[in-house]
């Protein structure tokens, strides 16, 4: 087994970008990018990202790991006969995902550059029952 820090992020598919887009701001997330068939969506701290969005039918597809170490992380490319690979998405990294019967994949990170966290604005809003127009 490994070391696991932290989760990292949830990934799903969702049929309409833009309502995802609008429903995570809801609860205070914001666009850290977007394509035409991705939707990364960041918290207010340093990760880069802590949902994405697929364009698709609505399904769990998987989420992200940080690894406790990069043994860590080679040891699960090991077990699950895959290799560790660099991340494209925001924050680069490097990773191993791991497959199993399930349809939901696993994907352990280590290397995610942080951003800078992002300030509160009160003015956005609120995530508070009641307190929307």
């Amino acid at each position: 087994m490994i070391t696991v820090q932290d989760v990292t992020w949830v990934r799903i598919a969702a049929p309409d970008l833009d309502l995802m887009e609008t429903f995570l701001e809801d609860f205070g997330m914001l666009r850290a990018a977007r394509t035409a068939t991705r939707l990364y969506m960041r918290g207010r701290g340093g990760e880069p990202f802590v949902h994405v969005t697929e364009l698709g039918d609505p399904r769990p597809i998987g989420f992200g790991l940080r690894a406790g170490s990069a043994l860590d992380l080679a040891a699960l490319a090991r077990k699950f006969n895959t290799s560790v690979q660099p991340r494209t998405e925001p924050g680069g990294g490097c990773s191993s995902t791991a497959t199993s019967s399930s349809p939901v994949v696993t994907t352990a990170t280590r290397g995610r550059a942080p951003v800078a966290p992002a300030a509160y604005n009160s003015a956005a809003r609120s995530t508070i029952a009641g307190s929307r127009p």
